[in-house]
């Protein structure tokens, strides 16, 4: 099918919605990602993949148990669902078209993959979570889920701009001074001693 407009060209209402976009992980990579300012994927190019809605089903999907929101504010490239990813350019958030927009609106469009490059430095930031019900109530009796929602709470309190690295040594780096299992037994045990103590002063107080 024609491309028939360029980003631009899109109503507005359209391209502010292409710009909210979501991606869902685990807790441990969600904290990952907080701590280390960055978001790649598994992918030889390294890029980060997002979708255009909030699966409200993520927590019954390959283990996904948290939905962060982004929300991106440079040039956004409209391309075929068969681009390559070898011909990317940093600083573009690249949207895959299975079928384009008509008329400049939402009719019509199906949306094969949104990502951005490796080394995309600027735009994108992540503007809130979500953990999945199932997590939710996991971090209710399990320690480490406790304390896992307790650092996500704590990172993503405020808007967090974040990057993409350059190249997979970039990854690599960031990688081993960030693995994803995250938890330590001393900081899940320090964790529950404070949040102990705050109960028992906050109840003593009364």
């Amino acid at each position: 099918m024609k491309k028939p407009f360029t980003f631009d060209g899109l109503s507005e209402p359209l391209q502010a919605r292409l710009r909210r976009i979501y991606h869902t992980t685990t807790a441990t990579n969600a904290l990952r990602i907080a701590q280390s300012g960055h978001i790649w994927s598994k992918d030889p190019c390294g890029f980060a993949n997002f979708s255009i809605n909030r699966n409200p089903y993520f927590a019954k999907t390959h283990g996904r148990e948290v939905s962060l929101s982004f929300s991106y504010s440079g040039e956004v490239a409209m391309v075929g669902a068969d681009f390559p990813p070898d011909f990317y350019d940093p600083n573009l958030l690249y949207i895959h078209f299975m079928s384009w927009p008509n008329n400049g609106t939402k009719d019509g469009m199906q949306i094969s993959a949104i990502r951005a490059p490796a080394g995309t430095s600027k735009g994108l930031v992540c503007t809130g979570y979500r953990l999945s019900d199932d997590f939710h109530w996991k971090s209710r009796t399990n320690p480490n889920a406790a304390w896992l929602a307790d650092e996500i709470r704590t990172h993503f309190s405020d808007h967090l701009q974040l990057a993409v690295p350059r190249d997979i040594h970039a990854r690599e780096l960031l990688a081993s001074q960030h693995p994803p299992v995250s938890v330590r037994m001393g900081q899940v045990a320090t964790w529950a001693i404070r949040k102990v103590s705050r109960k028992i002063s906050g109840h003593t107080s009364t």
